[in-house]
């Protein structure tokens, strides 16, 4: 018996690639017509999984975002609300001229200035005149009314 043993053939960077990968016994035989990839489909199906779990903590991130943005608006029209009423103007008056928008600065904090324009310009549009007195004491009389005694009721008879 002879020993005929030779060295082996070097082997190509392409061919190493394709030897390992038949190599891999975890990977399934995919030339095999019955064998199903289910190692892809088992990715296939945690991707999908992983998505819907995004899209659902997308939507609630959303709902929640809404409901913040709305309660933003509602605090920001309360505080306008307030300073119209203070300036002796309902606050319909105002919304039916003006945006909260319109009334924030670039920040996207309430611009105390704006409001005061706004309500002046509201008034004006609409038409709403000051009363010539004050919130807690009415409308200012510049004569003062006679007032009646029993006297004077008694001379005229």
């Amino acid at each position: 018996m002879t020993d005929e043993t030779t060295a082996p053939e070097p082997i190509e960077p392409a061919e190493r690639d394709n030897l390992e990968a038949d190599d891999n016994t975890d990977a399934p035989d995919t030339d095999a017509p019955d064998a199903g990839d289910t190692t892809a489909d088992g990715q296939l199906a945690k991707a999908r999984k992983d998505a819907a779990k995004y899209r659902e903590r997308l939507r609630d991130t959303e709902t929640t975002r809404d409901t913040l943005t709305g309660t933003v608006e509602t605090l920001r029209r309360q505080l306008i609300d307030q300073q119209a009423t203070g300036a002796g103007l309902k606050p319909a008056a105002l919304w039916a001229t003006v945006t909260v928008d319109a009334l924030l600065n670039d920040a996207g904090a309430i611009d105390a200035e704006k409001v005061t324009a706004a309500i002046s310009a509201a008034r004006e549009q609409l038409g709403i005149g000051r009363f010539p007195g004050t919130a807690d004491q009415g409308a200012r009389i510049d004569k003062a009314p006679a007032v009646a005694t029993w006297n004077g009721l008694l001379k005229t008879s």
